[in-house]
C-alpha cells in the first residue's frame, strides 16, 4: 500500500505494510513528520485524512485526541494504520531527514536483565537483533508480542552504539505494559522495538552551554544519558549542569547512588538537587549520598524558584521530563516568566 503525505508546498509518497503505524512508516522512510511522544499522548502528530474510509483507528480513546479540533477529519498518525492507499495532509515541514539524528527502524528485542529499584520502578536491559545507534536523550518504542500498542521509554545508556540498551519504567495502576514487565522481567521475554526517536539532546555545536534539568520520577532516564555523555565528551569541563530530580519520598528513591557518583566524577561541574514531594529527607539518606542536596516540595516549583533568582549563561539549555502535567507547567513558566526561547527547552513528555 501507499501513503502520500502532502503539504501546501510538498508531496512525499512511501510504501506501508498492512497494520503498520503510519507515523513509524514515514519516519522509517526518512521523512521529518511532526511528532513528539509517538504514543498517542501529546497530539503532535496530527494529520488530515484526504481519502475517505482509508484508515484504521488503533486507539479510539488516545489522550492526544483532545488536541484535535472538532469536525476536521484529523487523526493521530501514531495511532493509525491503512486499509488502502491514502492521502494525508501534514501540518508542518515535510522533507527528507538530514543526518543530525539516526534514522529510526524496527528491531527485535529480548529482555536480558532487570533490577527492581523500588516497588514501583524497574530498570531493565534489552538485547537487540542488530546494532542500535542513538543520541543521548533519545527514546525507543516498545511493544510486547502479547500486547497491543506501543510505549515510549527513554534510553539511559552511556554507549551510544550498541546492541544492548538500558531503560527505566515506573509501574502504573492500570498500565498494561508496566504490569506485564513487572510480572515477566526475569523470564527473558521478547518484544518489538522501534527507534530511536526524540530530539531532547544536547547540541554544543548549536551553542548549548550550561545544562539545567527538571525531571520527575522515571523522567530521569534520558537525562542520565545526557549527563554521562556530557562528561565523556568534556562538555562539563567548560560548562555546568544542575539537575532537579523529583521523587515522592525516601522509599520511592532510585538512581541516587548513580547521581552521587556522577557528581563526584564531574569535579563540581554537576549539582543535583533531589526534591521529595511528600516527606523531608532524613540524616541517613543525606549521609548515604553526601554529594546530593535534598529539599521538600514539588520539583518544578523548587527549580523555578531557584532559577528565577540566578543569572543564566547565554545558551543555557533546559531539559524537562516527567508526567505531562508537570512538564506542561514547567514549560509554560520557563517561556512566560523566564523568557526562555523554545529552542533552548528540550522536552521528554510521557503519559
Amino acid at each position: 500500500m501507499k501513503v502520500c503525505f502532502k503539504t501546501k508546498r510538498n508531496t512525499e509518497e512511501i510504501s506501508i505494510a498492512q497494520d503498520e503505524n503510519i507515523l513509524f512508516a514515514g519516519l522509517k522512510a526518512g521523512l521529518t513528520l511532526p511528532h513528539e511522544c509517538a504514543s498517542g499522548t501529546c497530539g503532535t502528530c496530527q494529520g488530515q485524512v484526504l481519502t475517505e474510509d482509508s484508515l484504521i483507528d488503533n486507539w479510539k480513546d488516545a489522550p492526544g485526541k483532545k488536541h484535535i479540533p472538532e469536525d476536521t477529519n484529523r487523526i493521530l498518525m501514531c495511532q493509525s494504520s491503512c486499509r488502502q492507499d491514502t492521502n494525508i495532509r501534514v501540518f508542518g515541514p515535510l522533507k527528507k531527514q538530514n543526518n543530525e539524528y539516526p534514522r529510526p527502524n524496527y528491531f527485535d528485542a529480548n529482555m536480558i536483565s532487570s533490577i527492581r529499584e523500588n516497588d514501583e520502578v524497574i530498570s531493565f536491559k534489552l538485547k537487540l537483533n542488530k546494532d542500535f545507534s542513538f543520541i543521548a536523550g533519545q527514546f525507543i518504542m516498545l511493544q510486547p508480542n502479547t500486547l497491543s500498542g506501543w510505549r515510549a521509554y527513554s534510553i539511559c545508556n552511556t554507549k551510544l552504539s550498541s546492541d544492548e540498551i538500558e531503560l527505566v519504567l515506573k509501574k502504573t495502576p492500570n498500565g498494561g505494559f508496566s504490569n506485564w514487565l513487572f510480572k515477566y522481567a526475569n523470564f527473558k521475554k521478547s518484544l518489538k522495538a522501534f527507534g530511536p526517536l526524540g530530539k531532547a539532546s544536547l547540541k554544543p555545536k548549536s551553542g548549548d552551554t550550561d545544562i539545567i534539568a527538571i525531571v520527575g520520577g522515571s523522567g530521569i532516564a534520558g537525562i542520565m544519558a545526557v549527563l554521562e555523555d556530557a562528561l565523556k565528551t568534556d562538555h562539563l569541563k567548560v560548562n555546568k549542569a544542575k539537575v532537579f530530580f523529583g521523587l515522592r519520598d525516601k522509599e520511592k528513591s532510585f538512581f541516587l547512588k548513580r547521581l552521587n557518583d556522577l557528581v563526584l566524577k564531574s569535579e563540581n561541574s554537576l549539582q543535583v538537587i533531589v526534591g521529595y514531594s511528600e516527606t523531608v529527607a532524613d540524616h541517613n539518606i543525606k549521609n548515604l549520598f553526601p554529594c546530593l542536596s535534598f529539599e521538600t516540595g514539588w520539583i518544578h516549583e523548587i527549580a523555578l524558584k531557584e532559577i528565577s533568582s540566578k543569572s543564566l549563561l547565554e545558551g543555557t539549555t533546559f531539559f524537562v521530563a516527567g508526567p505531562p502535567v508537570m512538564v506542561d507547567k514547567t514549560e509554560q513558566k520557563l517561556k512566560e516568566e523566564l523568557n526562555i526561547k523554545p529552542e533552548h527547552i528540550r522536552i521528554d513528555r510521557f503519559g
